[in-house]
Protein backbone atom coordinates (compact mmCIF):
# COMPACT_ATOMS: atom_id res chain seq x y z
CA UNK A 1 0.00 0.00 0.00
CA UNK A 2 2.62 2.52 0.91
CA UNK A 3 5.34 4.00 -2.51
CA UNK A 4 8.68 2.44 -2.21
CA UNK A 5 9.79 5.52 -3.96
CA UNK A 6 9.35 9.65 -4.86
CA UNK A 7 10.71 9.74 -8.72
CA UNK A 8 9.74 12.53 -11.75
CA UNK A 9 11.34 10.31 -14.38
CA UNK A 10 7.99 9.47 -16.04
CA UNK A 11 7.65 13.37 -16.00
CA UNK A 12 10.79 13.91 -17.14
CA UNK A 13 10.73 11.58 -19.99
CA UNK A 14 6.73 12.61 -20.75
CA UNK A 15 8.03 16.13 -20.92
CA UNK A 16 10.54 15.67 -24.08
CA UNK A 17 7.49 15.34 -26.44
CA UNK A 18 7.75 18.42 -28.37
CA UNK A 19 4.05 17.66 -29.18
CA UNK A 20 2.55 18.23 -25.44
CA UNK A 21 3.79 21.77 -24.91
CA UNK A 22 2.08 22.29 -28.52
CA UNK A 23 -1.14 20.51 -27.19
CA UNK A 24 -1.16 23.15 -23.82
CA UNK A 25 -0.99 25.97 -26.03
CA UNK A 26 -3.64 24.60 -28.46
CA UNK A 27 -5.73 23.28 -25.33
CA UNK A 28 -5.69 26.62 -23.06
CA UNK A 29 -6.62 28.72 -25.56
CA UNK A 30 -9.35 25.81 -26.96
CA UNK A 31 -10.97 26.36 -23.47
CA UNK A 32 -10.79 29.80 -22.95
CA UNK A 33 -11.51 31.30 -26.64
CA UNK A 34 -14.52 28.53 -26.84
CA UNK A 35 -15.52 28.90 -23.14
CA UNK A 36 -16.29 32.65 -23.49
CA UNK A 37 -17.61 32.54 -27.23
CA UNK A 38 -20.18 30.01 -25.91
CA UNK A 39 -21.10 32.70 -23.14
CA UNK A 40 -21.22 35.34 -25.67
CA UNK A 41 -23.70 33.35 -27.47
CA UNK A 42 -25.86 31.77 -24.40
CA UNK A 43 -26.23 34.91 -22.59
CA UNK A 44 -28.11 36.96 -24.36
CA UNK A 45 -30.03 34.06 -25.62
CA UNK A 46 -31.10 32.91 -22.17
CA UNK A 47 -32.03 36.75 -21.61
CA UNK A 48 -34.28 37.22 -24.23
CA UNK A 49 -35.94 33.88 -24.44
CA UNK A 50 -36.59 34.86 -20.70
CA UNK A 51 -38.39 38.09 -21.21
CA UNK A 52 -42.45 37.45 -21.36
CA UNK A 53 -42.74 40.43 -24.25
CA UNK A 54 -40.54 38.56 -26.72
CA UNK A 55 -42.69 37.80 -29.28
CA UNK A 56 -42.24 34.14 -30.83
CA UNK A 57 -40.78 32.50 -27.68
CA UNK A 58 -42.64 29.93 -27.61
CA UNK A 59 -41.83 28.86 -31.11
CA UNK A 60 -38.73 29.71 -30.26
CA UNK A 61 -38.51 27.75 -27.54
CA UNK A 62 -39.97 24.49 -29.24
CA UNK A 63 -37.38 25.04 -32.01
CA UNK A 64 -34.51 24.75 -29.49
CA UNK A 65 -35.82 21.78 -27.49
CA UNK A 66 -36.17 19.43 -30.38
CA UNK A 67 -32.57 19.02 -31.61
CA UNK A 68 -31.67 18.75 -28.21
CA UNK A 69 -33.56 15.54 -28.16
CA UNK A 70 -32.94 14.00 -31.53
CA UNK A 71 -29.48 14.81 -33.02
CA UNK A 72 -28.29 13.29 -36.47
CA UNK A 73 -25.58 11.53 -35.16
CA UNK A 74 -21.83 11.29 -35.74
CA UNK A 75 -21.75 11.16 -39.84
CA UNK A 76 -24.64 13.77 -39.92
CA UNK A 77 -22.49 15.70 -38.04
CA UNK A 78 -18.84 15.11 -39.64
CA UNK A 79 -20.72 15.68 -43.34
CA UNK A 80 -22.19 19.11 -42.16
CA UNK A 81 -18.44 20.14 -40.70
CA UNK A 82 -17.26 18.82 -44.31
CA UNK A 83 -19.84 20.98 -45.99
CA UNK A 84 -19.05 24.10 -44.01
CA UNK A 85 -15.15 23.54 -44.26
CA UNK A 86 -14.42 23.36 -40.68
CA UNK A 87 -12.23 19.96 -41.33
CA UNK A 88 -8.92 20.63 -39.87
CA UNK A 89 -9.43 24.55 -39.10
CA UNK A 90 -9.27 26.29 -35.59
CA UNK A 91 -12.66 26.76 -36.21
CA UNK A 92 -13.90 22.97 -35.48
CA UNK A 93 -12.72 23.14 -31.54
CA UNK A 94 -15.21 26.76 -31.08
CA UNK A 95 -17.62 27.37 -33.38
CA UNK A 96 -20.08 23.73 -33.08
CA UNK A 97 -19.75 24.25 -29.07
CA UNK A 98 -20.91 27.56 -29.59
CA UNK A 99 -24.65 27.24 -28.52
CA UNK A 100 -25.89 24.78 -25.87
CA UNK A 101 -29.43 24.51 -25.54
CA UNK A 102 -29.03 23.08 -21.89
CA UNK A 103 -26.64 26.12 -20.99
CA UNK A 104 -28.90 28.45 -22.95
CA UNK A 105 -32.08 26.55 -20.85
CA UNK A 106 -30.19 26.95 -17.50
CA UNK A 107 -29.11 30.76 -18.14
CA UNK A 108 -33.08 31.28 -19.22
CA UNK A 109 -34.66 29.86 -16.15
CA UNK A 110 -31.88 31.91 -13.69
CA UNK A 111 -33.05 35.19 -15.64
CA UNK A 112 -36.60 33.77 -15.22
CA UNK A 113 -36.26 33.62 -11.45
CA UNK A 114 -35.16 37.17 -10.75
CA UNK A 115 -37.82 39.32 -9.68
CA UNK A 116 -39.87 40.98 -12.55
CA UNK A 117 -40.05 43.84 -10.39
CA UNK A 118 -36.42 44.79 -10.91
CA UNK A 119 -36.66 45.11 -14.36
CA UNK A 120 -39.79 47.52 -13.88
CA UNK A 121 -38.21 49.40 -11.25
CA UNK A 122 -35.02 50.02 -13.63
CA UNK A 123 -37.61 51.25 -16.78
CA UNK A 124 -38.96 53.60 -14.34
CA UNK A 125 -35.59 54.85 -13.77
CA UNK A 126 -34.95 55.35 -17.04
CA UNK A 127 -32.58 52.23 -18.22
CA UNK A 128 -33.22 50.58 -21.19
CA UNK A 129 -33.33 46.80 -22.31
CA UNK A 130 -28.91 46.71 -22.68
CA UNK A 131 -28.26 49.01 -18.73
CA UNK A 132 -30.99 46.65 -17.58
CA UNK A 133 -29.07 43.71 -19.27
CA UNK A 134 -25.46 44.59 -18.81
CA UNK A 135 -25.87 46.45 -15.10
CA UNK A 136 -28.27 44.46 -13.82
CA UNK A 137 -28.85 41.18 -15.29
CA UNK A 138 -25.71 39.94 -15.38
CA UNK A 139 -24.42 40.96 -12.61
CA UNK A 140 -26.93 39.20 -10.78
CA UNK A 141 -26.77 36.35 -12.28
CA UNK A 142 -22.97 35.38 -11.86
CA UNK A 143 -23.30 32.42 -10.06
CA UNK A 144 -25.33 30.45 -12.81
CA UNK A 145 -23.03 32.36 -15.19
CA UNK A 146 -19.59 30.85 -13.37
CA UNK A 147 -21.24 27.35 -13.00
CA UNK A 148 -21.86 27.51 -17.03
CA UNK A 149 -18.13 28.81 -16.96
CA UNK A 150 -16.71 25.89 -15.48
CA UNK A 151 -18.39 22.98 -17.01
CA UNK A 152 -17.68 24.66 -20.61
CA UNK A 153 -14.31 25.36 -19.63
CA UNK A 154 -13.62 21.64 -18.17
CA UNK A 155 -15.50 20.11 -21.51
CA UNK A 156 -13.41 22.03 -23.90
CA UNK A 157 -10.09 20.66 -21.66
CA UNK A 158 -10.79 17.25 -21.74
CA UNK A 159 -12.00 17.18 -25.47
CA UNK A 160 -9.82 14.64 -27.46
CA UNK A 161 -12.47 13.44 -30.31
CA UNK A 162 -12.31 16.76 -32.09
CA UNK A 163 -8.75 16.57 -33.00
CA UNK A 164 -8.84 12.41 -33.56
CA UNK A 165 -12.06 12.49 -36.08
CA UNK A 166 -11.95 16.36 -37.67
CA UNK A 167 -8.48 17.48 -37.44
CA UNK A 168 -6.29 14.33 -38.35
CA UNK A 169 -4.26 15.71 -40.98
CA UNK A 170 -3.37 18.61 -38.61
CA UNK A 171 -1.04 17.74 -35.61
CA UNK A 172 -0.27 21.79 -34.80
CA UNK A 173 -4.00 21.99 -33.88
CA UNK A 174 -3.93 18.43 -31.72
CA UNK A 175 -5.13 19.11 -27.88
CA UNK A 176 -3.10 18.42 -25.30
CA UNK A 177 -5.38 15.06 -24.19
CA UNK A 178 -5.29 13.87 -27.96
CA UNK A 179 -1.26 14.22 -27.65
CA UNK A 180 -1.73 12.24 -24.06
CA UNK A 181 -3.64 9.99 -26.06
CA UNK A 182 -1.04 9.48 -29.09
CA UNK A 183 1.85 9.08 -26.36
CA UNK A 184 0.22 6.24 -24.36
CA UNK A 185 -0.84 4.41 -27.25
Amino acid sequence: LWPKGFSLAGYQQLLQFKNIWIGYRNTIFYALFGTLCMLAVNIPAGYALSRADMYGRKFLKVLYIIPMFFGGGLIPYYLLCKMLGLLNTFAIYIIPGMYSVYNMILIRSFFKSTPEELHEAAVLDGAGEFRIYFQLMIPLCMPVLITIFMWSFIGHWNDYLTSMLYCPQRPDLDSLQYVLRQIIA
